[in-house]
């Protein structure tokens, strides 16, 4: 937690997180099927590129925080994949 760590480095006098329990909360998390974002993506939508991130987040599993903060110097090329979200076809083939 950062304001543990900002204690320990005596940035902050006192630890204002000590009393602080965080609890994991179970619960039944449901996801969108290839069929359901195959719909989704056919439906207009006012802004597309949010549309295209929000599709790009359900096949990459990244959050809203990281998509914002997401770079082209992030992504890693090891082969030649060609993926089409905004058509959302299945290539004929890939390079593994």
């Amino acid at each position: 937690m950062v304001i543990k760590k900002a204690f320990e480095d005596d940035i902050l006098k006192h630890n204002y997180a000590a009393n602080i329990v965080i609890k994991k909360i179970e619960g039944n998390r449901e996801y969108l099927n290839i069929e359901e974002l195959r719909k989704l993506n056919d439906l207009p939508y006012s802004n597309e590129n949010v549309k295209s991130t929000f599709i790009f987040s359900c096949f990459t599993g990244l959050l809203l925080g990281d998509l914002i903060n997401l770079e082209f110097k992030d992504f890693r090329m090891k082969a030649v994949i060609c993926i089409w979200f905004s058509t959302m076809k299945k290539p004929k083939s890939t390079i593994n």
